[in-house]
């Protein structure tokens, strides 16, 4: 093994290089590498669904919905807590978390159906889904129901930018931020740049009484 990758902070660095769907294959060639390299393919999630397909495949199918293009994962059997454990193993390496808002006419993979999320729910309990998530940043106006999963992470930044519908802005921020009063880690609030500086100061003021850092 050559010098250089026995140094963390450099070969840390060579990961965040690589492409995502090459991490696997670079962990799988030395043990050594295994770790590193699942942390940072791992890192950040859009969506639950590489989670979810940890699962063993026996519990799991999947429905696709027509008229509306989404492919939602359900369970088929009772999930044991012997199938959480690849979930778990790399859950606990996600650190961001962050929806984006899906092109027109691109199907959108959302990944939890009611039975999962019972199930995810069930086995965790008060625990969080991702113990180590700090950050969640959000594109799409809605809360999905995925993000109620994050409720217990600790996360610290969240960022809420609604770009493409900027006149639902204000009204979609003053319901979701029922959900970031929750988060009672949250330590740095933004709330992106199409929001009048006024506007986004009122509605910080409905907020625990918290210190925000505004981005």
């Amino acid at each position: 093994m050559h010098s250089v990758v026995q140094i963390d902070e450099i070969f840390l660095n060579i990961l965040s290089w690589v492409a995502p769907a090459a991490l696997l294959d670079l962990g799988l060639t030395c043990r050594a590498f295994y770790e590193p390299a699942m942390d940072a393919r791992w890192v950040r999630l859009d969506n639950f669904v590489p989670l979810l397909k940890c699962l063993p495949s026996n519990a799991m199918a999947d429905v696709y919905d027509k008229r509306t293009r989404h492919k939602f994962y359900i369970t088929v059997r009772r999930l044991k807590p012997a199938d959480w454990i690849r979930f778990e193993a790399h859950a606990r390496r996600v650190k961001e978390y962050t929806i984006r808002a899906s092109g027109l006419g691109t199907p959108l993979e959302l990944g939890l159906s009611e039975s999962i999320t019972s199930a995810i729910a069930e086995h965790f309990g008060d625990r969080p889904v991702l113990p180590h998530l700090q950050t969640f940043e959000n594109h799409l106006i809605g809360w999905r129901d995925d993000i109620r999963l994050l409720l217990h992470c600790p996360i610290h930044t969240v960022r809420l930018d609604y770009r493409r519908d900027p006149e639902l802005y204000g009204e979609a921020l003053t319901s979701e931020l029922e959900l970031v009063r929750r988060l009672d880690t949250v330590e740095s609030l933004s709330m992106g740049s199409q929001l009048p500086v006024a506007r986004q100061l009122s509605l910080l003021a409905t907020m625990p009484n918290r210190v925000y850092q505004l981005e």
